[in-house]
């Protein structure tokens, strides 16, 4: 649908799917890695993107807090926490701030 939208030709096969947490920035990011050179060329603007085998593109990012650092965020945004639902091991969690 994408390629469709901008006139592009993106070649999702081209890629494979890259994960992995960054400690430093405390967040999991995801990214498509080029599985070899390619030209993207995106025929709405005229424009195109040169990739080489292995170079990324950054496409998410998955932050991470514990429990303090949620307690910080809902207080320096005067909020509090309603409720806090998490997984049976602690990994995930949803968060309901309330004013």
């Amino acid at each position: 649908m994408t390629n469709d939208l901008l006139e592009a030709t993106f070649d999702p096969d081209a890629f494979s799917h890259l994960a992995f947490f960054n400690k430093e920035k405390q967040r999991i990011e995801m990214h498509l890695k080029a599985e070899k050179d390619m030209v993207i060329h995106f025929g709405l603007n005229g424009q195109k993107i040169r990739l080489s085998e292995g170079e990324t593109i950054h496409t998410e990012n998955s932050h991470k807090f514990d429990a303090r650092q949620i307690e910080k965020i809902a207080a320096g945004n005067g909020m509090r926490i309603k409720q806090h639902f998490t997984d049976t091991k602690g990994w995930f969690s949803l968060v309901h701030f309330r004013r």
